[in-house]
């Protein structure tokens, strides 16, 4: 019975594109499921947009709906997949979605940070150029008494 259920997991990724090694248990699950993804990670800034889309296809046909929904619980109920070994593949997951979306939000950080600076810079130069004004009219009336 064992055996039924991982082949219907491995047809599932088949009849989205995704070829993956064959597998008989969790621990041969979670090893093809973590290569698959490692080796998407690596060639992610080859293969650009193909990535993104092959992103998609996992995640979204079927990771999200058949995975994460129905056998990822069957699995675990029926003691086929620990909890853990379900962690390691949505951290792997994670890992996959954060190496294809650029991270635009450090451009904010760097732009809100530069703009921070170049308002205290001007703060400063406006302080002590008043300061300046300042002295300089003191000791100008000093000179007039």
């Amino acid at each position: 019975m064992d055996q039924v259920a991982w082949n219907s997991i491995h047809q599932k990724f088949s009849d989205k594109g995704i070829s993956l090694s064959f597998f008989t248990n969790g621990d041969e699950f979670v090893q093809t499921i973590s290569s698959y993804i490692d080796d998407e990670i690596k060639n992610a800034d080859v293969n650009g947009k193909d990535s993104k889309n092959m992103y998609a296809v996992f995640v979204d046909s079927v990771w999200s709906p058949s995975m994460r929904q129905a056998w990822i619980p069957y699995l675990m109920n029926n003691k086929m997949l620990a909890g853990y070994d379900n962690a390691k593949i949505e951290s792997k997951i994670d890992a996959w979605r954060n190496s294809i979306t650029p991270n635009n939000f450090i451009w904010l950080y760097i732009v809100a940070a530069l703009l921070l600076i170049i308002i205290g810079f001007s703060l400063i130069r406006m302080i002590i150029h008043s300061r300046k004004n300042k002295v300089q009219q003191d000791v100008a009336g000093a000179k007039i008494h």
